[in-house]
């Protein structure tokens, strides 16, 4: 059985009914206890003001058609070095070079001077991998005969011929024209 609890306009007090459908006056409006739950499409978002935008209608907006990366080279020590060439037609005069390192999260990765220069547009072509070991031999040349011209010179420097340098007061230079203390001559102490 339905039993519903309804209040008289004219007295406060509720009666109850049995097996009876009940309608609200017909002077007041009926108010809807379930709100209207609205069903969210794959292309809404939200505004502000809570209402959906169908976003998966609107048209795309125009971009100009983007050109992919080349891929330059790979370094010996893992670097990929890429490019995006210069093409006037479009408005991109220089080309846009960077790499990729190895370790993404090491800021302090070491270039050689040859793919900087590259990468920096001071140089039009990048660097050969022939040009890379010549280039790496002739350092590695260079540092052998700093090293072996550092042996040969070191020993035959006399140290007595050199000038013990003064530290503290004896290294202030003094002059006959003044006094050292005041009031006192150059040898009075």
């Amino acid at each position: 059985k339905l039993v519903r609890v309804i209040c008289n306009s004219h007295s406060h007090s509720p009666k109850l009914e049995n097996n009876r459908r009940t309608t609200a006056p017909k002077n007041k409006k009926k108010t809807s206890i379930r709100k209207k739950k609205k069903k969210k499409r794959a292309g809404d978002q939200q505004t502000q003001k809570g209402r959906p935008i169908r976003t998966d209608k609107l048209p795309k907006s125009p971009r100009p058609p983007q050109k992919k990366r080349e891929k330059v080279a790979k370094h010996n020590i893992n670097n990929k070095y890429y490019q995006i060439p210069a093409d006037p037609s479009v408005g991109r005069r220089k080309a846009s070079r960077w790499f990729e390192p190895t370790k993404k999260e090491a800021y302090d990765q070491e270039i050689t001077a040859e793919w900087e220069a590259w990468l920096r547009g001071r140089r039009k072509d990048p660097p050969t991998q022939d040009e890379l070991l010549k280039n790496l031999a002739i350092m590695k040349m260079k540092e052998r005969n700093a090293a072996e011209l550092e042996a040969k010179y070191s020993k035959t420097k006399d140290t007595a011929m050199l000038e013990q340098q003064k530290t503290g007061m004896g290294s202030f230079p003094q002059y006959d024209d003044y006094e050292v203390m005041p009031g006192k001559g150059k040898h009075e102490k």
